[in-house]
């Protein structure tokens, strides 16, 4: 199998998939640097896994990444901590800080398929924080989905306002292309079903 992990964090999908599935090679895309050192000594001795630390988005280049803060007992705000989870492209995620934050690289999946010479996809797992549906219109419009066989994701636009437009749109387009049943949303941790039974017919 090969399977792509954006939004890796720490690897717990990751973890699963080597335990669950007969995994050939899985790419993961984790920007955040403490997320990215973590998951480098994790998997330094396995090949089957590749990661990258990049963003993935409808665009090539460099973004700044807003970080999701913890605030601690002794009032102490944490950003910078392997296992941080939530930050974001969007800075108008509602539980982002505008104003700390790194400068990531950014790509988009498609040239990485093609300078990677993958001709089928397994499993996409998409977790962005607010960047999915710029992925998944990417995919739809560039007819990348006809090599994916699942696209699990997690749908963020309960914090991020802006995305809500797009959503509409994406949502809207995949059900009349009829390739819904490649889409699955994410329900709890590691728990996906399918987006037939989530995807209300937008207004």
């Amino acid at each position: 199998m090969i399977i792509i992990d954006i939004g890796a964090c720490v690897g717990e999908y990751t973890d699963y998939c080597l335990t669950n599935y007969q995994v050939d090679k899985i790419y993961l895309f984790e920007p955040l640097t403490c997320n990215y050192n973590f998951l480098i000594g994790k998997y330094k001795d396995n090949n089957k896994v590749v990661i990258y630390q990049k963003a993935v988005s409808d665009f090539d280049g460099k973004a700044r990444f807003y970080k999701k803060g913890y605030i601690q007992k002794t009032g102490e705000t944490l950003y910078d901590f392997a296992g941080n989870v939530g930050s974001s492209l969007k800075i108008d995620k509602s539980n982002v800080s505008k104003q700390v934050f790194e400068e990531v690289q950014v790509i988009k999946l498609g040239p990485f398929i093609n300078q990677n010479q993958i001709t089928h996809i397994d499993i996409l797992k998409i977790d962005t924080e607010g960047s999915e549906y710029d992925i998944i219109s990417d995919i739809v419009e560039t007819k990348l989905y006809a090599i994916i066989d699942k696209i699990c994701y997690e749908d963020h636009a309960r914090k991020v306002a802006s995305i809500h437009e797009k959503k509409f749109k994406v949502v809207n387009k995949v059900r009349d292309m009829g390739i819904l049943d490649k889409f699955y949303l994410q329900s709890k941790l590691l728990k996906y079903i399918p987006a037939a039974k989530c995807w209300a017919k937008p207004s």
